[in-house]
C-alpha cells in the first residue's frame, strides 16, 4: 500500500471517529485501519 493510500485511510478513520464523538488515539486508528501502532508512529505524515 502506498503512503498516499495510508494517509487517506488514516484521515478517513479520524473523520469517522471524530464524528462519532470519540477520542482519536493511535490505538483507535490502528484498530480501525488494521495497521499496527508502530506503523503509525514510523510514518510522520500519518501523525498530523
Amino acid at each position: 500500500m502506498s503512503t498516499t493510500n495510508l494517509v487517506q485511510q488514516v484521515e478517513q478513520v479520524c473523520v469517522d471517529v471524530a464524528r462519532a464523538g470519540q477520542d482519536i488515539t493511535f490505538a483507535t486508528v490502528a484498530a480501525r485501519t488494521g495497521l499496527s501502532r508502530s506503523t503509525l508512529y514510523r510514518h510522520p505524515e500519518l501523525r498530523v
